[in-house]
């Protein structure tokens, strides 16, 4: 605080003014290279402070990006992504439903109660209001009309003009390379025929090819506006996405800790079919001897706090409809305490695994292995029906109702 001395009228007062500027409970972000994304600092008791990744989800960020005025949350960011903060932390185990209409007033540890370090430094990436300065170069990317920043019609922004990608080819690889342009882990499904609405005005790319290993959609085969290059599209057409974003420590660059989930559409990102990367390629692992100690490893190596349930079968209950993946694991053998699923005793790493053939559904339709994680939020009482392994027979599937209480 600082006081001011201002004369009105020949007469003197003395103003106490706060050198932030700030008002009581205000938040700011801070070291994004744009307005619309940065580490979250909270104003609180004359200081600033940040707020700990602990159970940081979008719902929390949401209740930021709308705080700011802005539209909605793009992204979250933990692990000090913006950078580390200084000072004290003011937040920590954040849990907003998304509706309130400040950070604040979630639910959360108490102010400069947590335990946490500035490396825990929790961000957010926002997306702009109707009318807001808009932020972006050409070739970057955005997804409009999901229900969440993790999904809807895929837009790319040319020469000042926002426009939608036609459907023409299509597929995973190139919504990987979209979602990760966008600062997420992967991604979870691509659609087609305006599944999130029909866009307006132009149809800036067509006939997308990318290998999946593209830093931006423009670098990808087909990825260059081209004015006349959509003239066989309509907006009936557009490209759509659904991405999967999750806060953990492991580098998935690196194939041994390389492990990701997938699923159709109407689950959960901390459920799905388990599959690692191994050269370059997704694949799946055999149900065959999965169990919830399997389980446990690959939900903490994704950042969850544990296995609900170990699932098999999973290519089915998880409803994917890319069924045809190489098998990279097969016998997989945890103790539940390894760091990553990879540590783990397993039969051989791609390795021909007739056992997990299943000829009763569809000829060469793998038993793929399935997880369901617990997050770090309270739980809400409800049940669930998997098809989950066996205690007593491993390489049987048995139906059990699993309710989380």
């Amino acid at each position: 605080m600082k006081i001011v001395v201002i004369c009105i009228l020949g007469f003197s007062f003395a103003l106490l003014v706060d050198a932030q500027l700030a008002s009581q409970d205000t938040i700011r972000l801070a070291s994004g290279t744009t307005p619309l994304e940065g580490r979250v600092e909270v104003y609180h008791a004359g200081q600033w402070g940040t707020v700990c990744d602990d159970a940081w989800t979008f719902q929390d960020a949401q209740v930021v990006c709308r705080q700011l005025g802005n539209h909605m949350a793009l992204g979250v960011r933990g692990l000090a992504h913006y950078g580390e903060g200084n000072g004290i932390i003011w937040m920590d185990e954040v849990s907003c439903n998304g509706t309130e209409k400040k950070l604040q007033d979630c639910s959360f540890d108490g102010w400069g109660n947590h335990d946490c370090f500035h490396g825990e430094d929790a961000g957010v990436v926002c997306w702009p209001s109707a009318g807001n300065t808009t932020f972006g170069l050409d070739g970057d990317v955005r997804l409009v009309n999901g229900t969440s920043g993790l999904e809807g019609r895929v837009e790319v922004l040319f020469n000042g003009y926002w426009g939608t990608v036609c459907d023409d080819y299509w597929d995973m690889r190139d919504a990987e390379v979209v979602c990760r342009q966008l600062g997420y882990k992967g991604a979870l499904a691509v659609y087609t025929r305006a599944a999130f609405g029909e866009g307006t005005g132009i149809i800036w790319l067509n006939r997308v090819y990318c290998t999946g290993n593209e830093e931006k959609l423009r670098d990808c085969f087909g990825g260059a506006v081209s004015t006349g290059s959509v003239l066989s599209c309509t907006h009936r057409e557009d490209a759509g996405m659904k991405c999967l974003s999750h806060i953990t420590q492991q580098n998935d660059t690196d194939n041994k800790t390389a492990v990701r989930l997938v699923r159709g559409f109407g689950f959960s990102p901390s459920e799905g079919r388990v599959e690692v990367l191994v050269d370059g390629q997704w694949g799946g692992v055999c149900d065959y001897s999965w169990d919830v100690q399997d389980a446990d490893v690959v939900c903490r190596q994704l950042g969850f706090r544990r296995a609900i349930a170990a699932v098999t079968n999973a290519t089915s209950i998880y409803r994917v409809s890319n069924w045809n993946i190489p098998l990279w694991m097969n016998k997989v053998t945890c103790s539940g305490n390894e760091s990553s699923l990879q540590e783990c005793p397993y039969g051989g790493l791609g390795s021909d695994f007739p056992r997990c053939v299943n000829t009763y559904y569809h000829s060469n339709t793998h038993h793929h292995a399935g997880v369901d994680c617990l997050t770090n939020r309270p739980l809400v009482a409800n049940s669930k029906s998997y098809s989950i392994a066996s205690p007593t027979r491993r390489s049987c599937m048995t139906l059990y109702n699993v309710h989380m209480t």
